[in-house]
């Protein structure tokens, strides 16, 4: 998180060759998902075939999600987002989870599902994903002529400074 990623790759391949533990070569894959260094999926499903309960696996799933959400590969972020468990995540991941999770549904024209995770994310603690998912929440109802609906949403979102200009649009 503070941008020693090149240096604790380095480290955490000295650990791993040392201890010849699964977990240091882990983290070390998990720089390389983040770095998005050339042929890191290569490396890291080679690791998760091996190591598929590491405490590791999930984070390297889960940045590995984001990087293909960041290219907007949808459809592929989409399947690796669904073989995380939520309960395996770290409690500040949770809310960006679901949105991209949403996020890939809407895309892909699962609006019930897209739905259903945009409500859950409004209904937990405010975060910087709420007005994002209410936004989107106004303009799913406001494409399927729920006028009303979509209204209530797009008020909620207008009140983040991020949203009030296209909020008020609509």
């Amino acid at each position: 998180e503070d941008g020693m990623v090149v240096r604790s790759r380095t480290l955490f391949e000295d650990i791993a060759e040392k201890t010849a533990s699964a977990d240091p070569l882990g983290w070390s894959v998990l720089c390389d998902v983040q770095m998005e260094t050339p042929g890191y999926v290569g490396r890291m499903e080679d690791f998760l075939k091996k190591n598929p309960h590491s405490i590791v696996a999930p984070q390297l799933k889960y940045a590995h999600a984001a990087n293909l959400f960041d290219r907007q590969d949808y459809v592929s972020a989409a399947a690796v987002y669904a073989d995380i468990e939520r309960k395996s995540l770290y409690k500040r991941q949770i809310d960006e989870f679901l949105f991209c999770q949403a996020y890939c549904d809407l895309e892909m024209s699962r609006l019930t599902a897209a739905t259903e995770k945009f409500t859950e994310l409004t209904k937990r603690p405010k975060s910087d994903y709420t007005a994002p998912a209410q936004y989107v929440l106004g303009y799913i109802k406001y494409e399927m002529k729920d006028f009303l609906s979509a209204l209530g949403w797009f008020e909620k979102s207008a009140t983040d400074p991020r949203f009030t200009e296209n909020s008020s649009w609509y």
